[in-house]
């Protein structure tokens, strides 16, 4: 499994995320993909094990305090 993590991008582990949640509707797919598309579009062909957790709270704040706490 570690192994695995460590080819995954962020982009399969949303599409891994979506296909275990069966009973998602529609619309909240829908807002997840646009929000990863407008906040981690930069991210989403990288690794996950290179999103560390400084890079992950730093985009974090930066969401926040451009978009509010909410988008964060």
């Amino acid at each position: 499994r570690k192994a695995r993590l460590k080819v995954l991008t962020l982009d399969q582990l949303a599409e891994e995320f979506f296909k275990s949640r069966k009973n998602m509707k529609p619309r909240t797919r829908s807002d997840y993909r646009r929000t990863l598309d407008k906040y981690l579009a930069d991210w989403r062909d990288k690794p996950v094990t290179d999103i560390t957790d400084e890079k992950f709270y730093a985009r974090y704040t930066e969401i926040g305090e451009k978009n509010g706490p909410t988008m964060a």
